[in-house]
Parts: C-alpha cells; sequence; structure tokens
C-alpha cells in the first residue's frame, strides 16, 4: 500500500510504499518524519519527508488507527482498536515504549496543550480515556458530556475533547460516538 508525497512547487506525485491499509498520519516537522498508521498491517510506517523514503516500520499492536505527536515531540501515542490500548512510541527511538491500556476500541488521541494529558475517545466505551504523559498510566476514565467528571475538567480539557470528537464524528459511524449534543 502507499502513501503519495506531492511536491507543492511542482505538483510532481511521489508514491511511497507504506505498510498495509495506511488510515492516519502525523508530522514532526522537527526530525522530518511522517508516521503512518496501517491498520491491516498493525504497524506504523515513519517516512523521511527530506527524500520521500521509507525509514522503517514499528510493530504497533491490533489495528493501530489514530496517532498524535506529543506537543514538544517527544513521543508518539497510537490508539490500537482491537487491542484496546494505546502505544507509546518515544520519537528518539521509533519503537513501542509501552503499552496503556484504555477502553473498547479506541479511535482518536490527542494532548492538552501542555502535553500532561493524552485524551484518548473509546469508540465502544462510554468514555474518554484521560492518560498521564509522565507516567503513562490513565488517570481518569472521564463519562460522557453531561456526567460528573466532565464537569471537573477546564475548559481548555474540553474544548480538546470536543474537537477530537469532532473529528472522530467526520470520519466515523456517528451513533457509535458520543453525542456531542449531550452536555453543551
Amino acid at each position: 500500500d502507499m502513501v503519495s508525497a506531492i511536491d507543492k512547487e511542482s505538483a510532481e506525485i511521489t508514491d511511497i510504499l507504506a505498510g498495509r491499509s495506511p488510515h492516519l498520519m502525523v508530522l514532526d516537522k522537527s526530525r522530518g518524519h511522517i508516521y503512518v498508521t496501517n491498520i491491516i498491517s498493525n504497524e506504523v510506517s515513519i517516512i523521511n519527508t527530506a527524500n520521500n523514503k521509507l525509514i522503517r516500520d514499528i510493530d504497533s499492536a491490533e489495528s493501530p488507527e489514530g496517532i498524535a505527536l506529543g506537543p514538544y515531540g517527544d513521543y508518539i501515542y497510537v490508539t490500537n482498536r482491537d487491542s484496546n490500548d494505546v502505544s507509546v512510541i518515544p520519537s528518539k527511538l521509533n519503537k513501542v515504549k509501552n503499552k496503556i491500556r484504555v477502553g473498547e476500541n479506541p479511535i482518536r488521541v490527542t494532548f492538552t496543550p501542555n502535553g500532561e494529558y493524552a485524551l484518548v475517545t473509546n469508540q465502544d466505551s462510554s468514555f474518554i480515556s484521560k492518560i498521564s504523559s509522565r507516567t503513562e498510566k490513565v488517570v481518569e476514565n472521564i463519562l460522557t458530556p453531561g456526567d460528573e467528571a466532565w464537569n471537573k475538567l477546564s475548559s481548555e480539557e474540553k474544548n480538546r475533547i470536543r474537537q477530537t470528537l469532532e473529528f472522530a464524528n467526520k470520519y466515523n459511524d456517528p451513533e457509535d460516538l458520543v453525542n456531542l449534543q449531550r452536555g453543551g
């Protein structure tokens, strides 16, 4: 399977071999890498943006889907929907350091702006997993909007969760996701 790179100036298209069924990607500008989740081959491809070549594939877990780069570029979190966990990949090592168990069918992940927490939407659970980036452990399972746990979050955290859910809503069956109308 391929990922395509398009040169902005010449409009030349370069196809880059990646794993099977490339899905989502994240750009690490500081390292010049693109990380791509490959759902069927259960890996994350690392692509060099300078030469559009595959650097390597990292075994992740079952059906890696969502991906996010920490705000300081030091780690990547990957949601693995069929193994119900999140892979932690330090960008200096480019290999899985840890797997964090979350809810059922984790789909998307985002970080709070300060990088202290990762927020994971779980498509088949009624909560969002809040992971401490420092300890790499789930510190709270936040019930869907309108519940008591939701009301304890800061406005910034609520906005990040809403953005993640809105993104997920665009690319998944809306009936399987949190209804954003509940709780405001």
